[in-house]
């Protein structure tokens, strides 16, 4: 008798030393967690930030594509009328390197353009990484907590929320009668 109540009393010390253990790296995990939800919430801000900053480019792009197509439409009336009253062909050369200029610029604005397009898809895909992250950390605590609920208490048997969800065992019962 004295050995069985041993025999239990040093269950239920392994059972309150499991359940410390248990309650150590939930902890553990809640505290990784919170940081992972801490960097999210930076890394968010910082694709906000680099959201705006390649709003505001695209419009300081379109402003000047604007500014270019105006000036180049004013260029070709003013080279048409330099035809039409004879000009040196020199004043048009020139005028025609700077617009072969101007286009240069506008493909690097372009190239830049492709650049930041392809930096938004790359915070996209990193995000949408975050986000699976996270849902695979819930994921793994939903488990985590579904197994501690699993775990037999000091008496060898389940906790009663887990018990009370366990579906009925017709045969353990016996012939179901009609």
């Amino acid at each position: 008798m004295a050995e069985c109540e041993t025999r239990m009393v040093e269950r239920e010390a392994s059972v309150q030393g499991r359940e410390k253990a248990v309650a150590r790296r939930e902890q553990a995990a809640d505290r990784r967690e919170t940081v992972a939800d801490a960097r999210e919430e930076v890394a968010d801000r910082r694709e906000t930030v680099a959201d705006a900053r390649e709003q505001a480019a695209d419009r300081r792009e379109q402003a000047a594509d604007e500014r270019e197509t105006h000036l180049a439409a004013w260029e070709e009336r003013v080279d048409s009328r330099s035809r039409n009253l004879g000009v040196l062909a020199a004043s048009i050369e020139r005028r025609t390197q700077e617009s072969i200029d101007r286009g240069r610029v506008l493909v690097a604005a372009s190239t830049a353009r492709l650049d930041r397009s392809e930096a938004a898809l790359a915070r996209t895909a990193s995000r949408t990484a975050r986000q699976q992250r996270e849902i695979d950390r819930q994921v793994a605590t939903g488990e985590r907590d579904r197994e501690r609920a699993a775990v037999p208490g000091p008496e060898g048997a389940a906790p009663a929320s887990v018990a009370s969800t366990e579906e009925p065992n017709p045969a353990a019962t016996g012939p179901v009668l009609t």
